[in-house]
């Protein structure tokens, strides 16, 4: 049920810009990190649910993913994250490191007419 509420976000801010007509909205282009912490399925499905109750029933999301990547904080190195937690391939410090990308959620574009 999250996911439902990070719709109902996502088209609130799109809605928010007053460069673009509601009516005219074809696709809301959006960016996930892929340890961002939400189901890109759910989202999914949630969209046109939420997008009707905006009446903006026609809308489509395009999503993108950002890979996660991360640096070591012991040795520098920087990796791609693929699971929360797991080791830097260098040193194998767990959990030691900061992100560079793929925990973010970011509205890229708007598509009109």
């Amino acid at each position: 049920m999250h996911e439902f509420s990070l719709c109902e976000g996502i088209i609130k801010q799109v809605l928010k810009q007053k460069t673009i007509l509601p009516e005219d909205i074809v696709s809301i282009n959006i960016a996930i990190g892929e340890l961002a912490g939400v189901d890109i399925d759910s989202l999914q499905f949630w969209f046109p649910v939420v997008a009707a109750k905006f009446q903006l029933a026609d809308v489509k999301l395009k999503i993108d993913i950002i890979p996660a990547r991360v640096i070591c904080k012991s040795c520098n190195t920087e990796f791609h994250l693929q699971k929360l937690f797991d080791p830097c391939p260098v040193c194998s410090a767990y959990a030691n490191y900061d992100f560079l990308s793929g925990r973010e959620l970011l509205v890229k574009s708007v598509s009109a007419k």
